[in-house]
């Protein structure tokens, strides 16, 4: 891309970026004009610091920056060009982490050492998970799910239905996201075509476990069907990994709990 070509020139011609990828759709080459820039940069220990704190410069090479912000120490949001295109850009030390899933379609672009491409060939070994949830994430997810939906309850019987509209937004989409990732598609694929591995029951659930009504029989049959889609959901992993899940807590207690600060 042209775009690119003055950072990519900067970086092969930089000695202490050692290494640096594009991830995601660049990587992968289905992305748009629309699509955001994943790039990682791999600096040596003694420039670390001045790199991560001067990381404006290396976003200026692929445009005029519009705005941006650090995320963390090692994670820079930046908005460039007319278009404001996004750059997720990441600064980080040597060694190399450990691998990942999505680095085996990461988009080499310098590698003096050859350590990306050991990460590359290494996360292509890597054993994925039945339907890309592992089972340990499900089951916390599971469990935050139970809280939220307590902490709905209460809330509701507070009379305090923003706070449950919210708590219902994220979680509806939470389910959603994991019936996906069931279904084999993954976190970039999700919302570009739920309809090709979500049935419509699924959809149902989605859409009628939130609500922008405020309501209160509106927000009470909500906060229910989301237990329900909850419900469902672990049901269809069970079935998916052929072992029942032991997230150690009471349902029924947890229900009647919720049912009873409903009314």
């Amino acid at each position: 891309m042209k775009r690119l070509k003055k950072f990519e020139e900067y970086v092969l011609n930089t000695s202490w970026i050692t290494e640096c990828a594009y991830f995601n759709s660049v990587a992968r080459g289905d992305y748009d004009k629309l699509s955001d820039y994943d790039i990682g940069v791999f600096v040596t220990k003694n420039k670390l610091k001045s790199v991560r704190k001067n990381w404006r410069k290396l976003a200026s090479l692929i445009g005029r920056i519009k705005f941006g912000y650090a995320l963390s120490e090692e994670d820079f949001k930046v908005f460039v060009g007319d278009d404001y295109k996004k750059i997720d850009l990441e600064i980080l030390p040597e060694p190399i982490r450990p691998p990942i899933p999505s680095d085996k379609v990461m988009k080499i672009i310098k590698d003096s050492k050859g350590q990306l491409r050991k990460l590359k060939d290494k996360s292509k070994r890597l054993k994925s998970p039945k339907g890309l949830v592992l089972k340990d994430e499900f089951k916390k997810k599971m469990i935050m799910l139970r809280e939220d939906l307590l902490f709905a309850s209460k809330q509701y019987a507070r009379k305090e239905y923003f706070y449950v509209l919210n708590v219902l937004e994220g979680n509806s989409w939470a389910v959603l996201s994991l019936l996906a990732r069931m279904q084999g598609l993954h976190d970039y694929d999700i919302m570009k075509k739920p309809a090709t591995k979500i049935s419509q029951k699924e959809l149902d659930y989605y859409l009628s476990s939130k609500t922008t009504s405020l309501k209160k029989k509106d927000v009470k049959k909500a906060i229910l069907i989301l237990w329900d889609f909850m419900k469902y959901t672990q049901k269809k992993y069970e079935i998916l990994v052929k072992n029942k899940l032991n997230l150690e807590c009471n349902d029924s207690e947890i229900l009647k709990i919720i049912k009873e600060r409903l009314k």
